[in-house]
């Protein structure tokens, strides 16, 4: 069928072969493959038809083959339950926590106020579309959390593999050769920062990157077809999800508005701003998802103003202080200087254009920074972005598609500066510059006479991608240090929860890092449903006559326990947290070992496996801040790969949670690592106050080794 003039003259621009209107069949075409012949098989002319189309069909099995195998190396429970991460744990309780009953509000915990009424910790802050997803798929399994983090971790991957699969379709279309498409899409989901995050359960992560690429795929249909309600469509299901979306839709539009204004029509009219804005789609594009973006925050302010009881100010509420904070219109004081902050994406775009299988080495620094950019870094990184711009010049259309998708991370980065320079997951969103980069250096082989080499090297990121997939398995939570402990301890929390479950819970003390990491989200999850008190710093709510009381790390026959089974964590049964308290500092006095190192009025000893501080009498100042620790092993190997350069492991206990405070006494017991330990270094920091005081601790008795040995043995 002969397409109509105008169409004859678009197909022309756009690549597509008279006859075969590829864009009628929208994202489920694209997704079912394009109905028209690709280039890559036209480059055969020898193969029959048949074989043309097997061999046309190759780049996509391959992707799929390659992906598919983050199913088939992750799919192990174990792997998929246990621990569960911050974020994990944060979006799990507030998954489990949103339902009609709570009118749909997103938060992590609640508790009853003094007048009886529900107070909510609220987390408002994305939109409520990611959330209400992994509502559904984890809805069949019931109370069985385990179940549900599986679930919600499938999902996760779920959404990583049809991420790749749009951004493949995408450069299909773009560079008009599904090799090229398949080896860049490999390469570049095949980092360290987009591996490790791909089974978190976050909207931020998998399902935000879902959305930007679902949003590109758009804008290159739009771009070659004209086809702007599918672009919306599909930026409006993005904007659902996350907010990442914005970062690729601000260049587009840009880039788009001077375009249009660059080709508007010259003459004796007069240039009518009305009339432009009513003709320039990318206005409208950006009009239409500013207002769903008004819209959806409108939502979570106004959740979060009823749930606030109405007497927060708006500029007050928890989502628009993180927004604040997190544009740096207002850090709180901290610094955040551009050198250091340019220097540590320039470490993460590196990262995230090559495989991890091949910068899993010491010294590359993707997770923990060196102090300098090496030279081999800088060098290549030069060399490739001036082999992409040689690249650029073989680019005949889609220059603001990529464009838009290479500077995506710039502009999130420069957009949420504090952001992006301590949180790790938006190194994600840096995933549009290899993109880019390998599409423009493959179109510039092909040019040079190097298309027979790019199905090779499709085969070879497809062998990276693989490599790089088990190789971050073999990393994973059931190859890190202390991960029976850390099932054992969730598993005490399964049983806490078994007996507790919606009734009232006093947390008196959780100094573990499973339960305590950002804000304590791991029982916020276990324990939906529950009204859970937070009681670290001696004071306690009004509480209900009747409650439970938890606290961990400390067994105590005087009270009435209801979990004698337990190894970490106990729940009690109508008892004070002052009391409980009281005997722990008592314990903590008892354990105390000599010689013990004084320090600065603080007593410093071992108990089993355990670091003791402990200082009578104990000021507020005394327990500001938190801890500061340096581990030397006796064996360097046996640290963490990123340390070994530093000769020690560095970790910090806030005072908050790992410590207590309690009638003139103040006691905190930190956990030292399973590996033989030679000496640490401590000191007491308060955040922008500097250091209190520090203090070595060697390890070099007998009876220090023989405690510690003995401790091994007992843990489970």
């Amino acid at each position: 069928m002969a397409l109509p003039k105008e169409d004859n003259a678009l197909a022309s621009r756009v690549g597509t072969p008279t006859g075969a209107p590829a864009g009628r069949y929208g994202l489920v075409g694209a997704l079912l493959g394009h109905r028209r012949r690709s280039p890559s098989a036209a480059s055969v002319p020898w193969l029959s038809g048949s074989m043309r189309r097997i061999y046309d069909s190759l780049p996509t099995l391959l992707l799929a083959a390659a992906l598919l195998t983050t199913f088939a190396f992750t799919i192990s429970p174990a792997h998929y339950y246990s621990p569960m991460e911050w974020d994990t744990a944060k979006n799990m309780a507030i998954v489990e926590n949103l339902s009609p009953e709570h009118n749909f509000r997103m938060f992590t915990g609640f508790y009853l106020g003094e007048d009886g009424e529900p107070e909510y910790n609220m987390y408002s802050r994305f939109p409520i579309g990611g959330f209400l997803l992994i509502k559904f798929a984890t809805l069949p399994f019931g109370d069985d959390l385990t179940a549900k983090v599986f679930a919600g971790r499938m999902l996760m991957l779920a959404f990583f593999i049809a991420a790749a699969f749009l951004a493949y379709y995408a450069l299909v279309r773009i560079a008009s050769n599904k090799w090229i498409a398949a080896t860049a899409t490999l390469i570049s989901f095949s980092s360290y920062y987009v591996l490790f995050f791909s089974s978190w359960i976050s909207n931020e992560m998998m399902m935000g990157l879902f959305g930007v690429m679902l949003t590109f795929h758009g804008i290159v249909v739009f771009t070659q077809e004209r086809r702007f309600r599918q672009l919306a469509l599909k930026t409006c299901a993005a904007l659902l999800l996350d907010w990442h979306v914005y970062a690729l839709l601000i260049p587009f539009a840009a880039l788009g508005i001077c375009k249009d204004l660059r080709m508007r029509p010259r003459g004796g009219s007069r240039f009518s701003l009305w009339s432009f804005i009513r003709e320039s789609t990318y206005l409208k594009l950006g009009a239409l998802s500013l207002l769903l973006g008004v819209g959806l925050l409108a939502f979570n302010f106004i959740s979060e103003y009823d749930a606030l009881n109405g007497e927060t100010p708006l500029t007050e509420l928890p989502s628009v202080q993180s927004a604040v904070y997190k544009t740096s219109l207002d850090t709180g004081g901290i610094e955040f200087p551009w050198g250091d902050f340019l220097r540590r994406q320039f470490y993460r775009i590196v990262g995230a254009s090559a495989p991890y299988w091949l910068t899993d080495w010491e010294g590359v620094g993707l997770e923990r920074l060196p102090g300098g950019p090496p030279f081999f870094l800088v060098s290549i990184g030069v060399l490739l972005s001036a082999a992409a711009l040689i690249g650029l010049r073989f680019m005949r259309r889609d220059r603001i598609s990529l464009a838009s998708l290479a500077l995506s991370g710039f502009i999130w980065a420069a957009l949420m500066r504090t952001n992006t320079y301590g949180h790790l997951l938006e190194s994600i969103y840096w995933v549009g510059v290899p993109l880019t980069l390998w599409v423009l250096l493959l179109l510039a082989a092909r040019r040079i006479g190097c298309a027979r080499l790019i199905p090779a090297a499709a085969l070879a990121s497809a062998l990276a991608f693989t490599l790089s997939t088990h190789q971050m398995l073999a990393k994973g939570p059931e190859a890190q240090p202390g991960i029976d402990r850390q099932q054992a301890i969730i598993s005490d929390v399964a049983n806490i929860r078994d007996i507790a479950l919606g009734k009232n819970i006093v947390v008196a003390n959780s100094y573990d890092e499973t339960l305590a990491f950002h804000g304590n989200y791991t029982l916020d999850a276990y324990f939906s449903g529950s009204y859970v008190y937070g009681s670290y710093d001696g004071e306690q709510y009004n509480l209900p006559n009747e409650h439970y009381t938890l606290i961990t790390h400390h067994r105590d026959e005087e009270f009435r326990l209801l979990t004698p089974e337990n190894k970490f964590l106990f729940l009690y049964d109508q008892t004070r947290p002052a009391d409980l308290r009281r005997s722990w500092i008592d314990s903590v006095r008892k354990a105390s070992l000599d010689p013990a190192a004084v320090v600065s009025g603080y007593r410093l000893s071992v108990e089993d496996r355990t670091l003791i501080y402990l200082k009578e009498p104990c000021g507020r100042r005394d327990a500001a801040g938190g801890i500061r620790l340096h581990i030397f092993p006796e064996r360097k190997d046996d640290l963490p790969e990123w340390s070994r350069e530093f000769g020690h492991d560095s970790m910090t206990f806030p005072f908050f949670y790992w410590g207590i405070r309690h009638q003139g006494a103040c006691a905190l017991k930190i956990p030292l690592p399973d590996y033989p330990v030679a000496g640490v270094r401590t000191r007491h920091f308060a955040y922008g106050k500097g250091r209190f005081w520090e203090a070595a601790f060697v390890f070099n008795s007998d009876e220090y080794r023989a405690v510690y040995a003995a401790a091994a043995l007992r843990e489970p």
